[in-house]
């Protein structure tokens, strides 16, 4: 007689709404228990206004938006001439609460891949001090949930749960992945929808859940802005849409916005337009138009890194401008097990892995990490939602000089972030209409 056992797979689910000590190594694995209340990591609100300054937290926020940068350019190639759209945000948090489990060259590989510079002592407390700014009340709405999904008697080490909870605002749930997969995956996608407003249905899709799954770790992050300045609806027109393989009709919006940001980076052939929310003018829309030409999209992401960002974001100014750029509404789903191997994290997929950090055994290893995204933009303003899952003052006047132009009749690179962090909750690219 032979025996063959499986290695017991750990899944993790990255759901975008929109979103720690080191773990002893000799702590006693405990039951997870049935945590009911769905964790969400504003627990404790941030008042309006400035933000101290913390050197952790600017580490964690200038490795992420590295991180932004690195997945979308393997997203870009991978996704040749289509639409792209993905929460970073959300993505760095579901693997933060990987990291508080992995060790050894696990850990490492992570950790580089989703540059994570502090060690996990800072990380984590880091992560849980950004969620709780970036989601400041405010007439936008901005909401970031954490949630584990545990096989029923299954023994996870209570350092593990408890980093997870404290920092990430992650309750624990229990579901029985080996008798009832499929009723697993409806609890898990109904927290998804719950949590992104209905936005994100059907996140964990039939057959990407097995008998072996012992854990699944999701974030969601839900984003709902009204424009500081909104477009008036008669304004829109049907109008021409430039791509490199031909023109399509597209509702374009057009205002004159004298509260919009807005540079030109003349070596870049490159118009910016930073477009605030209201209520929360921290947050914003940042598009980035390159020229109307051939291959302009294509020189532009090749060129984007963040130190341009940076520069480039330093050079706007508000003042008026005119401003034309098309409603749109994008959904997008993304296996990454791929693109983050690539990345340099392929171990945390292979039976090597090492997340004794979670349960105190070598019998854990990530098996899929998906995130499915939607975006809306129209004359009221953003609609975002994410999920992942794995295993303004005027400017001034000037009658003689007519406002510059911003007309986003071809494709362009868009994101939204967080001013005062610099955080990027989403970045995504529109060329397919």
């Amino acid at each position: 007689m032979f025996g063959l056992i499986k290695k017991t797979s750990v899944e993790l689910l990255v759901l975008c709404l929109g979103i720690i000590c080191a773990c002893g190594a000799g702590r006693k694995p405990t039951e997870a228990s049935d945590q009911n209340n769905p964790g969400n990591a504003n627990q404790q609100r941030q008042k309006p206004g400035g933000i101290e300054e913390d050197p952790n937290r600017n580490a964690l926020v200038k490795g992420g938006n590295q991180f932004a940068i690195d997945l979308y350019g393997k997203l870009r190639k991978d996704q040749a001439n289509k639409n792209l759209f993905f929460s970073p945000m959300s993505i760095s948090t579901a693997m933060g609460m990987v990291e508080a489990g992995a060790r050894g060259k696990t850990a490492e590989e992570i950790a580089r891949t989703m540059h994570f510079t502090l060690p996990q002592s800072q990380l984590h407390p880091a992560c849980r001090s950004l969620l709780e700014i970036i989601q400041s009340p405010g007439e936008c709405e901005l909401s970031i949930a954490n949630r584990l999904w545990a096989q029923r008697g299954h023994k996870f080490l209570e350092d593990f749960l408890n980093i997870t909870k404290q920092q990430y605002g992650a309750e624990c749930g229990l579901v029985d992945f080996a008798g009832d997969s499929n009723g697993a995956r409806l609890e898990i996608n109904s927290w998804a929808a719950k949590h992104t407003r209905d936005r994100i249905r059907d996140l964990i899709r039939p057959g990407l859940l097995s008998t072996d799954t012992c854990l699944v770790l999701t974030n969601a992050i839900y984003f709902k802005g009204p424009w500081l300045k909104p477009f008036d609806a008669r304004n829109t027109k049907l109008a021409s849409f430039f791509t490199d393989d031909g023109e399509k009709q597209v509702e374009m919006m057009t205002m004159k916005d004298p509260l919009c940001r807005y540079t030109e980076i003349e070596e870049e052939g490159l118009q910016i337009l930073q477009k605030p929310y209201h209520g929360r003018q921290d947050l914003s829309m940042t598009i980035l138009l390159p020229r109307r030409e051939p291959e302009s999209l294509a020189k532009l992401e090749a060129a984007l890194s963040q130190d341009k960002l940076t520069t480039w974001s330093k050079q706007l100014k508000t003042q008026a401008v005119k401003v034309s750029m098309p409603k749109f509404q994008m959904e997008t789903y993304y296996s990454l097990k791929d693109q983050l191997s690539e990345l340099g994290m392929p171990m945390a997929f292979t039976p090597k892995a090492d997340f004794s950090g979670m349960d105190g055994t070598l019998e854990l290893l990530l098996s899929f990490a998906v995130h499915k995204t939607f975006i809306a933009v129209d004359e009221k303003g953003t609609e975002a939602a994410a999920a992942t899952a794995i295993g303004a003052k005027r400017g001034g006047k000037h009658p003689s000089s007519p406002p510059p132009e911003f007309r986003a009749d071809h494709p362009f690179v868009f994101l939204i972030s967080d001013n005062r962090t610099g955080s990027i909750l989403f970045l995504g690219r529109f060329c397919d209409p």
